[in-house]
């Protein structure tokens, strides 16, 4: 037992250690090394076992590590001199480490080279704290081991790698090894796992029962913060044959996602996306979902806890018209819910958009945005504080022109973009505003003459029930077109047409157009009307040679007379009498 490193062997200052059929047990350091630390020291060790050995830090069997840069004089690890570590046929059963490396680690602290070469190792029942690698762990720049026909079975660390870990730059090459039953609690990697830029290149391997379940990689995880960090297959395969050596589904291998592979953050996703058969519309909500994915594609749902956000995209940064040549930025809003927080790897977030008009015509009708709405999604990855997760950047497709709001709705504007007007200035959208009862829009650019669009007033003679729904009890109704010179009426409005027979046609009021007013009327008992599709006639007073019903001339009292419309002055007039009667009041 040692208060320091090594429990049983402390070796340091270029010594050589060398060792055979030695058995250590139940060895204790209260730094690394259970059984042996060994430091900028040669060590050669032959078919030892190490049982029930534990470290405070790292390695609960053995700890090797290099501290020094040994400049011209550093050993070459691909020289005649060979590995500065070698274990070959050692056992590590139960062995447990505060930190990395349950029954081996190797680390070097130094930019020297350092290699070290474990073959025909067993592996089991290892454990290691937090930093990872329940067996074995590699830590440094300088770091390359090599690790043959190996097997690590029922190792777990509370990080990540529970068989293996290699770590801050390390460089590990495992070939003809085999994992089994391995666990990681911490990111990933139920049986290896790189982390920090680390590199592991994997031959003739075979995982089977290992499990990651809060985080990624049932048999491998790479952190994947840097691209040339990812494993590799040393065979020509992909990586996922190491969970299928017989064609097996995977062999129980389990994670919280990737049963068999997976990364740390690699890509942040926008999704659902307003496209052409459901676009945005200025104001009104629509959904995107936000996606964090590693290296397969696969979605990280170990992270619940990261922050994303959703803004604009500034035009002015991507195209120079988008500004007024004063230095305002005229890029589209967004506003809503456009933070959230990741659940399993996932955000839903409504938003809106908000663009800046530089036209808003009535009719004919037409719209035009100054430039196009951007937006993008970023965060800071939560299971790594040193990355920053940004998406692409994407378009919110807008209708325009009479598209550019749903039925019943108008668009509405902060200031200017009065309808016929390319204000210089232009207008902020307030968005597609919905009409309320008692008002109606069929079309998002209408409204009154000379003002902006807006919700136009129920006809006396409908009943709005809100947005576009108007009802009609009497009388025939059509929406004036653009483009067609008409009676005064605006493109987008409801216009009475034609009343029943009998009723005056009203849409007018001194002379002209009158849209709140429209109404079919009823004449008086003792009343005509002579046409009920113009809005200039009214009701007159039965003429006394005639009989008047339901608002019509229906009969002359006197057989044989003549009467004729006169469509100008909106009366019948009488032109003849029969033989024996005088005309009177007539023409």
């Amino acid at each position: 037992m040692s208060a320091g490193d090594g429990g049983a062997i402390w070796a340091n200052d270029d010594a050589t250690v060398g060792l055979n059929g030695v058995v250590f047990s139940d060895c204790v350091a209260g730094g690394s090394g259970g059984a042996i630390a060994a430091v900028d020291a040669r060590l050669e060790a032959l078919g030892c076992q190490y049982l029930n050995c534990e470290a405070a830090i790292n390695g609960g069997g053995v700890a090797w590590w290099n501290l020094r840069c040994y400049g011209d004089h550093h050993i070459d690890i691909e020289g005649s001199l060979g590995p500065l570590a070698q274990l070959v046929d050692p056992v590590f059963h139960h062995c447990t480490a505060g930190t990395s490396g349950g029954g081996l680690y190797f680390g070097a602290e130094s930019v020297a080279p350092s290699s070290a070469t474990v073959v025909h190792a067993q592996f089991s029942a290892g454990r290691a704290g937090a930093g990872g690698g329940g067996g074995l762990a590699a830590s440094g720049d300088g770091m390359t081991v090599r690790v043959l026909n190996s097997t690590f079975e029922g190792c777990t660390t509370r990080g990540s790698g529970g068989g293996l870990a290699a770590g801050q730059g390390s460089k590990m090459w495992v070939t003809a090894s085999s994992f089994r039953g391995n666990a990681a609690g911490g990111t990933g990697g139920g049986a290896l796992a790189a982390l920090g830029g680390a590199v592991i290149a994997l031959a003739d391997i075979s995982c089977r029962g290992n499990a990651a379940p809060a985080g990624g990689g049932g048999a491998l995880y790479w952190d994947g913060t840097r691209q040339e960090a990812m494993a590799r297959s040393g065979l020509g395969k992909t990586l996922d044959y190491i969970c299928e050596p017989d064609g097996s589904n995977y062999t129980n291998n389990s994670a919280m996602y990737g049963p068999c592979l997976a990364t740390g953050y690699i890509s942040f996703r926008m999704g659902g996306l307003p496209g052409p058969g459901l676009p945005a519309y200025p104001g009104l909500d629509f959904t995107v979902e936000l996606l964090k994915l590693d290296a397969y594609g696969q979605v990280i749902t170990s992270d619940s806890s990261s922050t994303v956000r959703v803004t604009a995209v500034a035009n002015a940064s991507l195209d120079s018209d988008a500004s007024d040549g004063d230095g305002n930025d005229y890029s589209a809003l967004v506003s809503g819910g456009t933070t959230a927080t990741l659940s399993r790897g996932r955000a839903l977030l409504t938003l809106q958009v908000l663009p800046f008009y530089t036209l808003i015509v009535r009719d004919p009708p037409e719209t035009k945005t100054l430039g196009p709405a951007l937006i993008v999604a970023q965060g800071t990855d939560a299971l790594d504080n040193s990355l920053d997760m940004l998406s692409a950047v994407h378009e919110v497709l807008l209708p325009s022109g009479l598209a550019v709001c749903p039925a019943g709705f108008v668009l509405s504007t902060y200031a200017g973009g009065n309808a016929g007007s390319n204000n210089a200035s232009g207008a902020r959208a307030k968005g597609c505003e919905r009409c309320d009862t008692g008002t109606y829009s069929v079309d998002p650019l209408s409204g009154y003459p000379g003002a902006p669009p807006a919700c136009l007033n129920c006809p006396a003679g409908g009943v709005c029930h809100g947005g576009s729904d108007v009802t009609f009890a009497i009388g025939r109704w059509v929406v004036a077109p653009a483009g067609v010179p008409g009676d005064g009426a605006e493109a987008g409005m409801y216009v009475l047409r034609s009343c029943p027979a009998g009723q005056m046609l009203v849409n007018a009021l001194h002379g002209k157009f009158a849209h709140d007013l429209q109404t079919c009327r009823t004449c008086p008992s003792n009343e005509y009307v002579i046409d009920s599709t113009m809005g200039n006639i009214s009701c007159q007073p039965c003429p006394t040679g005639a009989v008047c019903a339901g608002g019509l001339v229906t009969a002359s009292r006197v057989n044989g007379s003549v009467w004729i419309p006169d469509l100008t002055r909106g009366v019948y007039v009488l032109t003849s009498c029969p033989a024996g009667y005088q005309l009177v009041g007539g023409l």
